[in-house]
Formats: structure tokens, sequence, C-alpha cells
């Protein structure tokens, strides 16, 4: 499957693809459903055959998101034991995150 259009950005400390339409999950951010998000720290942008690549972030680029909804991510457990000492722990931790849908790349 080969992209023709997409962008490599930078939305809250993480790394992700974003494609126009696209929805996908990102570290929480504070926003309300409905609002919209500008993706401004873009590292890679690609636009059918012209590739453009940023030192570390391109200039006057921005992609517009808008937030979908808050969740959290399944429930990952973390189970500690020392074998022989009677000591045994298990948490569990669910992740926030926030669902975002990909609407246009400004640039």
């Amino acid at each position: 499957m080969k992209r023709e259009n997409y962008a490599i950005a930078e939305i809250a400390g993480k790394q992700v693809i974003l494609e126009p339409g696209k929805k996908l999950r990102v570290p929480k951010l504070n926003l309300e459903e409905g609002a919209e998000y500008t993706a401004d720290k873009i590292l890679y942008l690609r636009k059918g055959d012209v590739v453009t690549v940023g030192q570390p972030y391109l200039e006057d680029s921005e992609i517009k998101t808008t937030v979908v909804g808050h969740d959290r991510e399944a429930k990952v457990i973390i189970f500690k034991k020392k074998r022989r000492k009677r000591y045994d722990v298990k948490k569990g931790h669910r992740q926030h995150y926030t669902l975002i849908k990909v609407e246009d790349f400004a640039n």
C-alpha cells in the first residue's frame, strides 16, 4: 500500500503519521470534543511525489485536526514477585488518550 499524501508530526511528545480523513489516537490533549487542534511540529511531509523533510521541523507547515473524543486504553497489568520472600504486587494501569480526525493539510 503506497501512501500518496501523508505527514509525520510530533503531537504531545509522540511521533504520529497523519493522513487526510484518518482517525488516530494521540496522548491526552486538554481540549473539548469538537475543538480544532493544529499540529504545527511537522517533521516530514509528502504530497504526491514531492517530499519535504524538516530540520527538525518544517517552517510554515501545519495540519488541522478535530478532536473526536477522549477515552482510555486497554488495561495493562503490572505484576512483581520475589520468590521465596512472600512478596507479590499486582497493579493495573489504563493510559488516557485523545481520538483526533485529520481534516486537511494547510500547506
